[in-house]
């Protein structure tokens, strides 16, 4: 009966793996393909979407360049049973990008 060397099995191993490899990416092909074509049909269902918020009808454009936006006692939530902020008031200065920055209670208002 033949002896097999420690070696000999590390490398028979070796072999497989690199012939049962590419072979397995390929039958893997097909799962990611599909799993693409998913994402990209959602992507586009997305995209064709109708706005829930339109404009009325003869809306005309806000004119908003280099005017400031006073926000007065607006609120956000994340989740529609769940307020993130309520009754806030600031102003976003013209020209400047402006973030509602930490906790609810010790909220800051940065400019740049």
């Amino acid at each position: 009966m033949g002896k097999f060397s420690v070696g000999a099995i590390i490398g028979f191993v070796a072999l497989l793996g690199r012939i049962y490899g590419p072979f397995s990416q390929l039958t893997n092909l097909y799962v990611d393909i599909k799993r693409s074509t998913a994402l990209f049909e959602r992507i586009f269902d997305y995209f064709d979407m109708e706005p829930a918020i339109t404009d009325k009808p003869g809306a005309t454009p806000a004119d908003l360049a280099m005017q400031d936006i006073v926000f007065d006692r607006v609120g956000f939530t994340y989740q529609q049973d769940k307020q993130a902020l309520q009754n806030i008031s600031f102003t976003a200065d013209a020209g400047t990008m402006t973030a509602l920055v930490g906790q609810v209670d010790k909220l800051m208002i940065c400019r740049e």
